[in-house]
């Protein structure tokens, strides 16, 4: 190790003596040489780092160390406590303190960062990803296969594939599917009635039209004609000993 001379003067040659050592936390503020023994002071003497930076190898054999900047973390964490002789630590984003539809942006360096509001996007588009330190991204919803609509897909969800609803025999579609809407389909009650002598022929998803009550062949007549039903052709019934039947067809049905 080193030494310096200690006692020297008068009538005394002195001794050598071994240089002190700085502790942990000091730096060499004089050499230890010749007549000198080696003076240390606290690192926090020192002079302060610039903001985002901290005083490296302070205290290392003497050394003043220099000043750093503080070292850059991992994504999704941020630095704390760098400054004077500390390098500091890194710690985790503080997502958990943002709501449903936000994400937390800015966190980096030594900033925590602060919850923002997912983006949104017109029709046709998805916020996919936005969450804990990421904004997400402007995402194409879906196309879904034939016989299908897209249900749902709008701010951060993807939607989902639902089959197009099917008109029941008592129901017509009203109007057609598109590729985020289902298809509405109306019972066929709703529609205006066709009046005496008239039907709609309307079910099974369609609307139908009005139309005059048909006919039927010689010796039957229609019954039930009327509202969605274009009714059946019964025969005309059969007459007592010494009566006919007279004026059955079309919807009629008379007495004799």
């Amino acid at each position: 190790g080193d030494y310096y001379l200690s006692g020297c003067g008068g009538l005394d040659e002195g001794e050598c003596v071994a240089c002190d050592v700085c502790a942990d936390g000091e730096y060499e503020t004089r050499a230890c040489k010749g007549s000198q023994r080696r003076l240390c002071g606290p690192c926090t003497d020192l002079e302060a780092c610039d903001e985002g930076m901290y005083r490296a190898g302070c205290g290392q054999a003497g050394a003043q160390g220099s000043c750093q900047p503080c070292p850059s973390c991992p994504e999704a964490k941020y630095r704390v406590s760098c400054g004077g002789l500390s390098e500091g630590t890194c710690a985790d984003c503080p997502t958990s303190q943002c709501g449903v539809g936000e994400y937390l942006a800015g966190c980096e360096g030594d900033q925590p960062g602060q919850c923002e509001a997912c983006a949104s996007y017109p029709q046709g588009f998805y916020n996919k990803g936005c969450g804990g330190v990421s904004p997400g991204a402007k995402t194409p919803c879906q196309a879904c296969s034939a016989g299908q609509w897209l249900s749902g897909c709008e701010g951060q969800e993807p939607g989902v594939c639902r089959p197009v609803s099917q008109a029941l025999a008592s129901e017509y579609t009203a109007k057609a599917e598109a590729w985020n809407k289902d298809r509405v389909n109306l019972p066929c009650s709703s529609l205006d009635d066709c009046g005496a002598g008239s039907y709609r022929p309307c079910g099974n998803g369609t609307r139908g039209m009005c139309s005059e009550c048909k006919g039927c062949d010689s010796g039957s007549y229609r019954e039930g004609c009327g509202g969605v039903s274009e009714g059946t052709c019964a025969p005309c019934g059969h007459c007592d000993q010494g009566q006919v039947r007279v004026e059955c067809g079309g919807d009629e049905y008379p007495f004799s």
